[in-house]
């Protein structure tokens, strides 16, 4: 029989036992439970209250279940109803505005850049944004590859020609590796392949004749 001592220096301590001995947070959770509880309309924090167990762990079983959050019980259905018409109503206000003048700079706009894009990632729109910056170690400075454009912000209607022709004028894609960094952005933007093939061209081809005109300009 062994000793006390022995017994004891066998005992595995907290940090001596594996991650794959440990049991994760959402095999605690019963999924029956859960489901009753989420099927009542109750949010995450409360399903975890009832539960004993940390809301970041129901978080995460509900992720795994593909089920939606519960709106906190402090947001009743009509009043995140009227918040929903609030923003199509600012969507609608901006696509009209743009509409008449076919792009707008951020600038312009009363709204921060930040209401802007969680705006529009709550509604369905047609409005895109265009950020002419580069991250940090890019092989090109801002001025390099958008000019005048440098550091501002640009809202569009996507496939309205008028922000096709300003961005064509604007930007100069005086090399091929130039050529292949703005594409690259543009796409990132969210502007289809074809309205981008034909920025461009066309920024290529107003970029050779202003060259050709400066030229003969010297020369005479």
């Amino acid at each position: 029989m062994e000793s006390l001592w022995a017994f004891i220096r066998n005992i595995k301590s907290p940090a001596d036992v594996s991650k794959r001995e440990r049991p994760s947070a959402t095999m605690k959770i019963s999924t029956e439970d859960f489901l009753t509880l989420h099927r009542n309309g109750l949010n995450d924090r409360e399903i975890a209250r009832r539960l004993n167990v940390k809301p970041s762990s129901i978080s995460l079983l509900r992720r795994k279940l593909g089920l939606p959050a519960n709106a906190p019980r402090g947001f009743p259905k009509h009043i995140i109803e009227a918040r929903k018409r609030q923003w199509e109503m600012n969507v609608k206000e901006l696509e009209s505005t743009l509409e008449r003048k076919g792009y707008i700079q951020r600038e312009d706009l009363p709204y921060s850049e930040y209401a802007i894009t969680k705006l529009l990632r709550r509604v369905n729109s047609r409005i895109g944004i265009i950020k002419f910056n580069v991250r940090r170690g890019s092989k090109f400075s801002e001025y390099d590859l958008f000019g005048e454009l440098a550091g501002k912000r640009l809202l569009y209607l996507r496939g309205d020609n008028r922000v096709i022709n300003f961005l064509a004028q604007n930007l100069n894609p005086k090399n091929r590796e130039i050529r292949k960094a703005l594409t690259l952005k543009l796409k990132n933007s969210g502007m289809s392949d074809e309205d981008v093939k034909q920025i461009i061209h066309m920024a290529r081809s107003l970029h050779t004749i202003g060259t050709e005109q400066n030229t003969n300009q010297r020369l005479s």
